[in-house]
């Protein structure tokens, strides 16, 4: 199959490693043409900690994605997660040059919000303009070819650690592979997973994955909250694993067919048999028990997103509440527990705008812990598509006609590291 108009994405996550490969169909949806998933242990929390072992599964998961989809894959988009992932608001002004504000004057004042001052160990991945404000009149979202003197930008900026950007780069490169883009897994999850209607009215999304909790805020189509919890669903397995003295692989096993996040839903006398750690033996256990071991760290974990939403002064945002995401978030009676904790309506997310016109897409839409890799593809699509447009800044600026808030400067922040 010829490579043109198709792009490959990359998500590395700590326990598994995700390649899509895919092109856009004419009635603007993806088709999902090829899958790479194998299991990754180079990735910490977003950081590379084994550079071997990280390449490998780069290799592995590209050449399987090659495999299905009939392709080779010399380039690709990557996204990041993790700790080392920060955000930040940021305010610029400009005077307009003319009697109208112009491309140049709309690049002008968003590159005076991006003229912080970032960390020697700072690299900036996204500038996300939020609103304009042209002499005292606010939240204006176009501004071109409106008339006045002075012009002003709210942005949120997200950087990531730049020696970790790096170490993703090279873990590629040794797979002879360049990397055309990295883009932060709160972003993409946001483009994979998110309505249209909740985008405006203001959401939290919430991806539980292995390694770490990565939320992201986003009203009026701007994004105005990131944040990574430095715990996830592999905590949980460890809980289960440590109380029942059983491998973590069997305590995930048990995890995924018999938890229940809120130990109540479930029946004292409904009895599942564990093997105990030499595989020889079994010991039979309540799956209101085995909850019991679930339910206290995941509560846990909604109770510090809560505190972070509080404390930022940012909980009034998200009248559309949560959307849960990640291979963490499959677990019963999640949704209840959050909503409880997090006093808001919540949902499970799943990947949007896939076509139904393949096996691999049948396999993933309606899986949740693939909503940043196709997110990441829905990402790619829309930059490449208005980068080619003659259209000036509000070209890159947007997305699918869903979230109003990328910048030409996107085109090359988050590749030169």
């Amino acid at each position: 199959m010829t490579r043109d108009n198709i792009i490959t994405v990359l998500d590395l996550g700590s326990s598994k490693a995700v390649a899509l490969a895919g092109r856009l169909s004419v009635d603007g949806k993806i088709d999902v043409l090829g899958l790479g998933l194998v299991p990754c242990r180079g990735i910490q929390q977003g950081t590379v900690v084994d550079i071997s072992a990280t390449e490998d599964a780069i290799a592995k998961a590209i050449s399987d994605v090659d495999a299905t989809a009939g392709i080779t894959t010399s380039s690709i988009y990557m996204s990041s997660g993790g700790i080392h992932i920060a955000g930040r608001s940021s305010h610029g002004t400009t005077a307009v040059r003319g009697k109208e504000v112009t491309d140049e004057d709309v690049e002008a004042v968003v590159g005076a919000a991006k003229a912080i001052s970032f960390s020697q160990e700072e690299s900036l991945i996204h500038i996300l303009p939020q609103s304009f404000t042209i002499d005292g009149q606010e939240n204006i979202r176009q501004p071109l070819g409106m008339s006045g003197m002075r012009m002003e930008v709210n942005c949120y900026l997200i950087s990531g650690i730049s020696n970790t950007l790096r170490n993703l780069n090279k873990c590629a490169s040794r797979c002879n592979l360049s990397v055309e883009r990295i883009v932060v897994e709160q972003v993409a999850d946001s483009y994979g997973a998110l309505r249209k209607d909740e985008q405006e009215s203001g959401v939290c999304l919430i991806n539980i994955g292995a390694g770490s909790v990565k939320c992201i805020v986003i009203k009026d189509n701007a994004p105005v909250f990131v944040k990574t919890f430095p715990i996830g669903g592999e905590n949980v397995t460890n809980d289960i694993a440590a109380a029942l003295r059983i491998p973590s692989g069997l305590a995930e096993e048990y995890k995924r067919r018999y938890g229940c996040a809120l130990s109540e839903r479930v029946s004292n006398d409904d009895i599942v048999k564990i093997s105990r750690v030499d595989y020889r033996s079994e010991q039979e256990i309540s799956r209101q028990t085995l909850s019991g071991f679930i339910q206290p760290r995941y509560q846990e974990i909604f109770e510090f997103i809560e505190e972070e939403l509080r404390k930022e002064q940012i909980k009034h945002m998200m009248p559309a509440g949560a959307v849960l995401v990640g291979g963490g978030s499959r677990i019963q009676g999640l949704p209840s527990l959050a909503a409880e904790i997090m006093h808001a309506s919540v949902r499970v997310g799943t990947p949007l705008n896939l076509s139904d016109n393949s096996e691999i897409a049948d396999l993933i839409k309606n899986d949740s812990s693939y909503t940043a890799v196709c997110g990441l593809l829905s990402f790619c699509f829309e930059e490449r598509i208005h980068s080619q447009k003659e259209e000036g800044f509000f070209s890159n600026y947007s997305p699918f006609g869903k979230m109003a808030w990328f910048s030409r400067f996107n085109s090359w922040v988050g590749k030169n590291f």
